[in-house]
C-alpha cells in the first residue's frame, strides 16, 4: 500500500513539476568523448563485481558507506561464526518479509 502511494505521489510530482523540461540540449552537439570513461567503467563491471560489492571489506567500511545489505550480510556472518545466530527468529523475520513481498529466502 505504501509503495503504491509513493509511486502515485512520484508520478504526480513528475507530472506537475516536469523535471528536465527546461533542459534544451542538442544530442548532435554533445561531446561523446567526455562520457567515454563512464561508459567503459559501466561496461567493465559485470555481475560478479556487482555481487562482491555487496559484501563489505570491513565493519567500518560497511558502516561508513551505509551499505545496508553489506551490514546485514556481515551481521549474519559473524552471528553464525560466533554460534549466536537465532535461526528460528531469523526465519520468522524472513517469513514475514516473504509474506509481504513473495521472496524465497531461507537460512539453515
Amino acid at each position: 500500500m505504501r509503495n503504491t502511494l509513493a509511486l502515485i505521489l512520484g508520478l504526480l510530482a513528475v507530472h506537475l513539476l516536469r523535471p528536465g523540461s527546461g533542459f534544451n540540449a542538442d544530442p548532435a552537439t554533445l561531446d561523446s568523448k567526455a562520457t567515454a570513461d563512464y561508459v567503459t567503467q559501466a561496461l567493465s563491471q559485470g555481475v560478479a563485481p556487482f555481487l562482491l560489492h555487496l559484501i563489505p571489506k570491513s565493519f567500518a567500511d560497511a558502516r561508513a558507506l551505509t551499505n545496508i545489505i553489506g551490514i546485514g550480510v556481515a551481521t549474519i556472518t559473524v552471528a553464525r561464526w560466533e554460534g549466536e545466530l537465532d535461526y528460528d527468529r531469523l526465519n520468522g523475520e524472513l517469513a514475514a518479509g516473504r509474506a509481504r513481498t513473495g521472496g524465497l529466502v531461507r537460512f539453515e
